[in-house]
Parts: C-alpha cells; sequence; structure tokens
C-alpha cells in the first residue's frame, strides 16, 4: 500500500481574511468619502458665488437708480433721492421687491413682492444656461433663486441714510436643511 503523505499549507485563516478586507475598505472608503465631500463642498461654493452675484447685481441697481435720480435733479429738483424705489421700502411694503434689471430699459424692473418674492429668471440659449442678460434670443424660465430687496430707513432721519438689504434664497440637494440663503447689507447716503 502507498502512503499518502499530508504537506503542510500556508494560507490564511477565514480571520485573517476579514481583517485584511477591513483593512482594504477602510482604505478605499476613505478617500472615497473625502472626494464625496470635496465635490459636494464645491458644488454649494458654486451655488453660493452665483447668489453672492445675483445679491451684488441688485445692489448696484439701487445705487444706480439713487444716483440717477441725483443728476436727474438737476432738471428736476423735486425728484426724491429713492424715486422708483418705493416698493422695496419696508415703510411702504414690509415684503419687500425683487429687481430684475432685463431688459435694463423697462418699468417692471422692480416688482413689488406680496409675501415671497417670486423666482428670479434664468436664460438659456441652446446649450450655454446662466443668469445672464446677454444672451441672444433670451428665453425665460424659472430657476431655484429667489431675490428680496428690503430698503429701510436708517440713522432717524429718513432722507439721509437707508439700509439696503438684499437676501438671496434658493433650494439646493447640497445642504441637510434642503436651503441655503445669502444676505448682503449696505447703507446708502441722500449725497444730494
Amino acid at each position: 500500500m502507498q502512503s499518502v503523505k499530508y504537506k503542510l499549507q500556508n494560507g490564511f485563516s477565514l480571520l485573517e481574511t476579514l481583517v485584511a478586507v477591513a483593512i482594504l475598505m477602510g482604505a478605499v472608503l476613505g478617500p472615497l468619502t473625502l472626494a464625496s465631500q470635496s465635490i459636494r463642498s464645491s458644488g454649494l461654493s458654486a451655488e453660493r458665488i452665483t447668489a453672492f452675484f445675483l445679491a451684488q447685481e441688485a445692489m448696484e441697481f439701487v445705487r444706480n437708480q439713487r444716483d440717477t435720480n441725483g443728476l436727474a435733479r438737476f432738471d428736476e429738483p423735486e425728484r426724491e433721492w429713492l424715486d422708483g424705489l418705493g416698493d422695496c421700502r419696508t415703510d411702504i411694503n414690509a415684503d419687500g421687491c425683487t429687481i430684475n434689471p432685463l431688459p435694463i430699459a423697462s418699468d417692471d424692473a422692480i416688482q413689488r413682492c406680496t409675501g415671497t418674492c417670486p423666482l428670479l429668471p434664468y436664460g438659456s440659449v441652446g446649450a450655454v444656461e446662466r443668469y445672464g442678460y446677454d444672451i441672444p434670443e433670451f428665453s425665460v424660465t424659472s430657476r431655484k433663486y429667489r431675490r428680496t430687496v428690503k430698503i429701510t430707513p436708517a440713522g432717524g432721519q429718513e432722507d439721509a441714510e437707508v439700509e439696503v438689504e438684499v437676501s438671496v434664497e434658493w433650494e439646493t440637494r447640497l445642504t441637510d436643511s434642503g436651503t441655503d440663503n445669502f444676505t448682503v447689507h449696505e447703507r446708502l447716503f441722500n449725497w444730494i
């Protein structure tokens, strides 16, 4: 009869294999989680930059309206320095207004808000989508940003100083609450 020799085999036990898989999973999931959070932060930053520029645009519109009124006083001395911005004044309309400078020469640039302001228009032509007013054949569709402008008399003298608050709110999947907002404050003075 022939004798059977068993060789001693070196291998991994089940426990050693499980430990190796756990270490490998930790080494893979750590960087993937970090990359996922980086992408989320990048997307949120892009949304906040857009909100900042939308808020700045409204602030510059209010400043421009004040300056236009100041220059117009040479021909029309009775013109008020906040003429045309009445719908935004909190002492007249507590809900504020929304400003949409498109088209630039339109009388509809300022709209009174009742409750919440409407969504801002968004332009798209073909593959180009953005908040911009230089898009040929601008088509308007609703988008996620909502801009509210409030002008409040400040400093005790209504005719000398106001505080302008521009708030931009939007819905986003990138925050736990599902919404985000950005607010800019500035004080404007009656220089005329």
